[in-house]
């Protein structure tokens, strides 16, 4: 893990620990239901980062589910 985070830690904006994931990883889910044939388009993709980006940091701990799953959930 060490190792990760002197890789990963190249900048301020997007450290190891943090909320920019929030946004980044819903969008990664949805875009990949979509390459494997799930009704989803570009724009479900872009809604998914749009709510991913509002859900604060720190959400996790005080709603009790991941921010990634909270910024992703949507039904097809």
């Amino acid at each position: 893990m060490k190792d990760l985070r002197e890789r990963w830690d190249l900048t301020e904006k997007m450290p190891v620990h943090g909320p920019w994931h929030h946004a980044i990883i819903p969008g990664v889910l949805v875009a990949t239901l979509r390459n494997n044939g799930y009704p989803f388009d570009y724009e479900d993709v872009k809604e998914a980062l749009h709510r991913g980006r509002m859900v604060p940091a720190a959400a996790c701990g005080f709603l009790g589910t991941c921010g990634c799953a909270v910024g992703e959930s949507r039904s097809a």
